[in-house]
């Protein structure tokens, strides 16, 4: 659905789904409930001036999307303050020991096929590099909800109470998409994990080992990404008054949650370096591959993770990178 501007009026464009269609035929087609979002708005053809931020000039509108898979990704929240100034944001942590780091060779995070692909990988690019699959122990991509302000405001459980739990932002809950060809579960961390620090910023955490996720049957954000519910820790990575905790957050202000990740690759993408690569690593990716320039030959998938916030409501496409060593 869509709104488009028609010589001074507002047009409302509608397209029925198939059971849209279905119901309408048998005449019990009755609109419940609706959604509203600002997908199509390109807010850099705007300005801002006292608070308020206005679209001057004349920014193209989307038709309505006919696909059965076509959901608002972007959707408008409805917030219980008025005095609501800052809004959360999602964010990769590669800073706490045992979280993933993206390699200088790409902004992608890589994931080994299996540990003959991992051996490699640990001599090509080293260990804080890499994800392994099928693996609750080993490095996790770490994902962290909560306000990035600078020195604005105190990081302390006052100011994540204050400007996130008070605020409804808060995010217990996510929501993870993956491509169902290429991944057919993932691991989080159990739902009783800490995440915290002490006065002197040393690290306390037990999001190890990770649990099964299985897929759910909420809409999925595409035709091949199945949707995981998940359960966040509560980030309790505080100022204690001594700076430092910067240090172990990619967030610089209150944090709400964190949320450790891993997956479980599909069989026919795990395989030797032995055996012929499976399709999907020509189809989706690349073959015959030196990506560190070290003389090891890899192929790889290139696929993005989606990661949502059941509160915020705010997203994050982290690029992953699928490797096997040839």
């Amino acid at each position: 659905m869509a709104f488009q501007d028609s010589a001074g009026g507002i047009v409302l464009d509608a397209v029925l789904t198939d059971i849209g269609r279905k119901r309408k035929a048998q005449g019990n087609f009755k609109v419940t409930h609706y959604g509203l979002g600002d997908d199509e708005v390109d807010y850099t053809f705007g300005t801002g001036s006292s608070g308020t931020w206005e679209i001057t000039a004349s920014v193209p509108i989307l038709e309505a999307f006919a696909g059965q898979q076509a959901n608002i990704k972007y959707g408008l929240l409805n917030l219980p303050r008025n005095d609501i100034y800052y809004l959360p944001q999602l964010s990769v942590n590669t800073l706490t020991i045992g979280s993933v780091s993206s390699h200088s060779s790409g902004t992608c995070y890589y994931l080994s096929v299996n540990y003959e692909t991992s051996k490699k990988l640990k001599s090509d690019i080293g260990d804080a590099y890499y994800l392994q699959n099928d693996s609750v122990f080993t490095n996790v991509l770490l994902i962290e909800s909560g306000i990035s302000t600078g020195d604005t405001i105190k990081r302390d459980k006052t100011a994540q109470d204050r400007y996130i739990r008070s605020a409804g932002l808060y995010d217990q809950h996510y929501f993870v998409y993956c491509d169902s060809r290429l991944i057919d579960n993932i691991y989080t961390n159990p739902p009783d994990a800490y995440y915290k620090n002490d006065a002197s910023n040393k690290m306390y955490t037990n999001m190890t080992p990770l649990v099964r996720i299985v897929k759910n049957s909420l809409d999925k954000a595409s035709l091949y990404h199945e949707s995981y519910a998940c359960t966040g820790m509560i980030n309790e990575i505080y100022d204690h008054g001594n700076q430092g905790d910067e240090l172990l957050s990619s967030l610089n202000g209150p944090r709400a949650t964190a949320l450790a990740i891993n997956f479980k690759l599909n069989d026919k993408v795990v395989n030797a370096s032995g055996s012929t690569a499976d399709d999907r690593f020509r189809v989706f990716g690349k073959l015959n591959q030196d990506i560190f320039g070290t003389g090891n030959i890899y192929d790889y998938i290139e696929t993005n993770i989606m990661i949502a916030g059941a509160s915020s409501k705010k997203q994050l496409v982290v690029p992953l990178r699928i490797v096997r060593i040839v």
